[in-house]
């Protein structure tokens, strides 16, 4: 399963936004973002993509990990003994260290790139949103309550 290269980027999320003109050429998020730059460039998704999470932050990984195994069959296996507060090549890293405190409660940073995702936020809510933002950017198959398989 992959994320398209026209999803793959930055997105910046500070709570609940609004828009007077909707974005076709964008992804369709809800709520829309703050601010969102597009890059170029894919995320793969494969059954040994690692989740590194801060022991804060297990129960979010959960919502993530069944979401995507559901619908993957993926294992997705999950590391909470890391050192890295950076993107870890290959992987999924969810946390709210170093985290910007201007985000608010429910804000993320959001950070999609070629061999890496990063969500990182103030507070449990924030990260929680923020994996929501994640699943939204992936094919709408990822949301199947049963395996499926060849989707791009």
């Amino acid at each position: 399963m992959k994320i398209k290269a026209s999803l793959a980027g930055f997105v910046l999320c500070t709570g609940v936004a609004t828009a007077s003109v909707a974005d076709t050429n964008g992804p369709a998020i809800i709520p829309l973002p703050q601010k969102m730059e597009l890059r170029a460039g894919t995320f793969t998704l494969t059954p040994d993509t690692p989740i590194y999470v801060d022991p804060a932050s297990r129960e979010t990984e959960n919502v993530l990990t069944d979401r995507l195994r559901r619908s993957t069959g993926y294992p997705l296996k999950t590391r909470t003994k890391f050192f890295s507060r950076a993107a870890i090549k290959g992987g999924i890293l969810l946390t709210t260290k170093d985290a910007r405190t201007n985000l608010g409660a429910e804000g993320y940073d959001l950070t999609v790139a070629p061999d890496s995702v990063v969500i990182r936020a103030p507070t449990q809510t924030g990260l929680f949103y923020g994996v929501q933002t994640l699943l939204q950017l992936l094919p709408p198959e990822i949301f199947s309550t049963n395996r499926v398989t060849n989707v791009d």
